[in-house]
Formats: C-alpha cells, sequence, structure tokens
C-alpha cells in the first residue's frame, strides 16, 4: 500500500534578535525582504533562535500556522526606523494565528548554519535536533566532527550563489594561482549528464576542487 507523501510545508526562518521576538509573541507577524524571500508556497513557520539568545539561542522552540501575506514597505512596518538602510524596501508582513511552542525543543548541536529552508510539520513535531528536522544523513555529522579532530576549519552550509556545499574549506590563493583555476575540469564531465556538466561548467566553480562522498 503507497503512503502519502509528506509536504515539505513548513518554512524555518531566522528571528536575530529579542526585538523580532517579541514582536512575533505579541503581534503575531513576521517579516522576510521580497527579494530573499523562497519561491515555495509554505503554510507554517518554525522560528529559529541563533546564538545571539545567548542560553536560549541555537534552537528551535516555537511555530506558528500562516493566516496572510501582505506586502508592505520595511518603514511601514518598523516606523520607529525610518533611517534604516532597507526602510524604502518591500517585505512580505507574514500574519500568523497562535504561536505554539514546541512539545521538545529542536537543537542545533552539530552545529550547522541555518537559513531559510523546508520541513514538515510531523518533522517539526519529533525533530530533537536540526539534523533530524533536515533528514540530514549522520554521515555529514561524523565527516564534521573528523575534520575538527584534524585541525582543519571547515564550514558547514556553505552558500556559492544558489548552490549550497555541505562544508567549505577556504585558503587564500596567490593571484598567479587563482589564473588556473580549480575545480573538476570539463573534459572529466563528458560522461555526466547534461545537468552536472552545465553546473560545473559556471565560472563561479572554477576555483573550487570537489569532493564526494557516497555510501555503499
Amino acid at each position: 500500500m503507497r503512503t502519502r507523501k509528506e509536504k515539505r510545508n513548513v518554512l524555518v526562518a531566522v528571528v536575530k534578535n529579542m526585538r523580532d521576538r517579541d514582536l512575533l509573541l505579541h503581534e503575531k507577524w513576521y517579516r522576510i525582504p521580497c527579494a530573499f524571500a523562497p519561491k515555495r508556497p509554505f503554510r507554517y513557520l518554525a522560528f529559529y533562535q541563533p546564538a545571539a539568545f545567548g542560553r536560549y539561542g541555537k534552537r528551535i522552540e516555537y511555530y506558528a500556522r500562516v493566516k496572510q501575506i501582505e506586502r508592505r514597505k520595511r518603514k511601514a512596518l518598523l516606523p520607529r526606523e525610518l533611517n534604516a538602510p532597507r526602510a524604502n524596501d518591500d517585505y512580505f508582513q507574514i500574519h500568523l494565528t497562535r504561536i505554539t511552542k514546541l512539545r521538545r525543543t529542536i537543537k542545533n548541536t552539530t552545529p550547522r548554519r541555518v537559513s531559510f529552508g523546508f520541513t514538515t510539520l510531523p518533522r517539526l513535531k519529533s525533530a530533537r535536533n536540526i539534523l533530524e528536522l533536515y533528514n540530514v544523513a549522520p554521515i555529514e555529522e561524523i565527516i564534521g566532527t573528523s575534520l575538527a579532530q584534524e585541525g582543519i576549519e571547515a564550514i558547514p552550509q556553505y552558500q556559492v550563489s544558489r548552490y549550497r556545499l555541505d562544508f567549505a574549506i577556504l585558503r587564500h590563493l596567490e593571484r598567479r594561482e587563482r589564473s588556473r583555476g580549480y575545480g573538476i575540469p570539463l573534459r572529466q564531465l563528458a560522461d555526466r549528464n547534461d545537468k552536472d556538466y552545465r553546473r560545473y561548467r559556471n565560472r563561479m566553480w572554477m576555483h573550487w576542487n570537489h569532493f564526494v562522498f557516497g555510501v555503499s
């Protein structure tokens, strides 16, 4: 018997500071810059509190169902910040129903960089940590621990344009080295599918070496 596929209609969003959390809890709305808003529709928001929250940081405690979405200027949403750099930018004001506290806090123990991401409602209610929330294979945690033990500074979930790397190890290159380019040579992609070919053909990858780990 086929089971119904769960919908990833929960958007995980970051609450940057206590002021924004107060707006969320008391006025029941959240804002997203239109320029950076996810294209995929969502029915729920889950709220990640970063390290700035101290002992209550690096976790998700609350979520809510979306009631209505309006497009407004930032200065209309935050009239006390008329001189802010983005005061005239367009934002989505997301009105919410009752703010619900999760029975079990979802902690970021890896730690994993958290930005906009999608998950399912059942997973939000059952996950114990961020890896479980996003259904991330434990291999990422193992590799991250091993790199740290070897003294290798790796940045998890590193964003390169519209792609996200599981880990990135950055180093500065001499100018003469930069001109040579790094990454998988295109000739090695001849037997790969067209999607891979277009991806690695992009100039932004030419200064990267790629390592792909699989499970057997």
